[in-house]
Parts: C-alpha cells; structure tokens; sequence
C-alpha cells in the first residue's frame, strides 16, 4: 500500500508545484502593464449635472433632447469629449 501511496503523493506535490508557477507570459505582463486612468472629465459641478441629465434622455431614446442638452453645453463650455 505504501509503494502506491508515496509515488502518488509524489506525483501530486510535483503537479502542484508545475502548475502554481507563473508562465513567462504571466512574467512579462506584470513586468511592462500600465494601467490608464481614462480621460478625466474637467466640467464644474453645473455642467456635469447637464451632462449627465443629457445622457439619460439619449439611454432612454430621447435623442432630440439629448442633442439640445449637448449642444447648449458645447457652447458653454466646448470640450474634446463633447465634440465625439
């Protein structure tokens, strides 16, 4: 029972040890990933209320709505994320 016992506990510590060590692939991605923030968003209070406000008529179909909102914002204050 022994003889069978020690070589399987052997092979299971060995597949144990193989498999928990990180690939090279895994190694170089920590190594040289950079993670983004985004793009912030530089409106004051007001105009991220409007914003927002003009987002929630476009979700909910409201398109001609959505446009007046966006477009009374770009001409207040005219942004690069208003312009897309």
């Amino acid at each position: 029972m022994a003889a069978v016992l020690v070589p399987l506990m052997g092979v299971g510590v060995l597949l144990f040890l193989l498999l928990s060590k990180s690939t090279e692939t895994e190694q170089l991605y920590a190594k040289y990933a950079v993670t983004e923030d985004g793009l912030p968003t530089l409106m004051n209070e007001n105009s991220k209320k409007h914003f927002d406000a003009s987002m929630v008529a476009f979700k909910d179909e409201s398109y001609a709505e959505a446009k007046n909102g966006f477009e009374n914002l770009s001409k207040d204050k005219p942004t690069q994320m208003l312009n897309h």
